[in-house]
């Protein structure tokens, strides 16, 4: 599916393939293929950014709960999953992600709300010439909200 003349890209599970700052993703699993609460995967991809850097990541997914969530787009009954995991990238810097989406896959084709996080925890492997300090830890920590949809 292409979004936005090429700016957002997902294959046939709704799993990104290029994402509109320019990242792309080798072939993955961040959605089931059946919803069901309890049910638990795991996925490993790499990801390039539009700069050419390098990151790997290796997350597991769970189908935690049922819940009805309100957004600006509605109210929809929900499946909660949760992944966590860890990014490594090719500098060498050790990166924990968390990821909570509530999706209503018989209504909505993407995710009602997206919580992320990713915290810089430290470098893997020996210091390399040039290298840089991780003082403090980066974090990123963002959610978004459906705020409207149409189906065709």
């Amino acid at each position: 599916m292409i979004f936005n003349n090429g700016g957002l890209i997902l294959d046939r599970l709704g799993n990104n393939v290029k994402i509109p700052d320019g990242r792309r993703f080798t072939p993955r699993q961040d959605q089931p293929l059946d919803y069901a609460v309890g049910r638990k995967w795991r996925t490993r991809f790499s990801v390039v950014n539009a700069k050419g850097g390098r990151s790997d990541a290796d997350l597991e997914f769970r189908v935690t709960r049922r819940e009805k969530v309100t957004v600006p787009a509605g109210t929809f009954d929900c499946f909660v999953i949760e992944g966590a995991g860890w990014s490594f990238t090719d500098r060498g810097v050790r990166i924990r992600v968390g990821v909570k989406r509530w999706v209503a896959p018989t209504m909505v084709r993407r995710p009602i709300i997206t919580e992320e996080f990713r915290k810089a925890e430290g470098r893997v492997g020996p210091p390399r010439a040039g290298d840089f300090r991780i003082k403090p830890p980066v974090f990123n920590n963002q959610r978004s909200e459906l705020t409207a949809f149409s189906q065709s």
